[in-house]
């Protein structure tokens, strides 16, 4: 074979490794490094989560529970009769005024609160490297950071032998320098391979290159397993962080729910004042004097004894004390004298007499 031949089939297999690569890594995010030589798969952000069906179900009840209030608190503010206020004056009523007022605009504000809480939670959290790296060298023994710490001390496929996190860290990072740096060499005697020289050099840098090659794809391999453990403690912290959030929003919407509900109730009874009794008008006792019909004594004749209605059958009547009067008629009292002895209390109608009131009215109104 020509040495023109041999280079073009060399430059025809470097372009096809180099094909199968990605560019540099990116510390940014987890799962940013490049694909080792060998075609094995890596898993994504997008994939092989095993807490997404739980952040859904989370998500999904945080959205329920949203038209839910949303629909509550509709209901309770077309219910609660806000036009009830105008019924209220400031002279009489200020306390009332101030407090339907005042509790109104908490139960409403309560509300707001409560769905922009919900709304917030729902904001997307993400775990980069640097929250990997604040969680290695956290120290904490309580809360999500200590959750996650423990976890991956306790589980073999998240540490990947290393121990904890902060062990996987550094061994991640070790051989992520390596990976690289066999990158840099591997590419230094591609360069040699194709450049000047005699044959001998060029095999030489060729073997180099297969041998460096080699030791690629088995760091590599390496880095890939704790890059897929560091993806998979990064989806457990996301899951972790999510529910503390989910649960502390779902208490608080809870009680601040309890607190828009009593704040309604302040308001109805503030808005809606019970009736005011009406002044009481003192009955009057009306001095007057009765007079029987023929009919009239005889149908009273009974109830007022035989004197007494004869007496109210005459032109000057008896004295009685006017009550009230109705459809029925007018309920007097007879006041007691030589010809009707007991005050007896009758209704006389229109065709049993006449009720002539005296000039003089008594009242039972207290004097003011």
């Amino acid at each position: 074979m020509t040495p023109a031949g041999w280079i073009k089939q060399l430059k025809a297999a470097i372009a096809s490794k180099l094909g199968s690569n990605t560019g540099p890594a990116s510390d940014s995010e987890v799962g940013s490094d490049p694909a080792p030589a060998g075609g094995k798969p890596t898993i994504t952000p997008a994939s092989g989560d095993v807490h997404a069906e739980a952040l859904k179900q989370m998500s999904t009840a945080i959205t329920w529970l949203i038209g839910a209030l949303a629909a509550v608190a509709a209901a309770m503010i077309a219910g609660s009769q806000l036009s009830s206020i105008g019924r209220l004056s400031w002279d009489d009523d200020r306390s009332r005024l101030l407090l339907a007022v005042i509790s109104i605009a908490v139960a409403i504000g309560l509300i707001l609160v409560s769905i922009g809480l919900l709304y917030r939670v729902q904001a997307p959290t993400n775990t980069d490297f640097n929250r990997l790296r604040k969680l290695a060298a956290g120290t904490r023994r309580h809360g999500v950071a200590a959750e996650v710490r423990r976890q991956v001390e306790d589980d073999s496929t998240l540490h990947r032998g290393t121990g904890s996190l902060a062990s996987l860290m550094t061994e991640f990072n070790t051989v992520r320098s390596e990976f690289h740096e066999l990158k840099n060499k591997e590419y230094a005697e591609e360069k040699q391979a194709v450049g000047g020289g005699d044959d001998t050099a060029r095999t030489a840098a060729v073997a180099r290159r297969k041998q460096l090659a080699a030791y690629r794809e088995v760091v590599g391999s390496r880095m890939t397993e704790y890059r897929t453990a560091l993806l998979r403690v990064a989806q457990l912290d996301k899951y972790l962080r999510t529910r503390k959030r989910y649960r502390f929003a779902s208490w608080t919407v809870i009680v601040l729910s309890i607190a828009a509900a009593l704040a309604f109730v302040a308001f109805a009874w503030a808005a809606n004042p019970a009736d005011k009794p009406k002044d009481a008008t003192a009955p009057r006792l009306v001095a007057a004097h009765l007079t029987l019909t023929d009919e009239g004594r005889k149908g009273l004749e009974q109830r007022l004894g035989k004197t007494c209605a004869a007496a109210a059958a005459t032109d000057g009547g008896v004295s009685v004390v006017a009550l009230s009067s109705s459809d029925a008629g007018i309920e007097v009292v007879i006041v007691p004298s030589t010809e009707c002895p007991q005050p007896k209390r009758v209704v006389v109608s229109a065709s049993d007499g006449d009720v002539v009131a005296d000039a003089a009215a008594v009242s039972t109104a207290s004097p003011r």
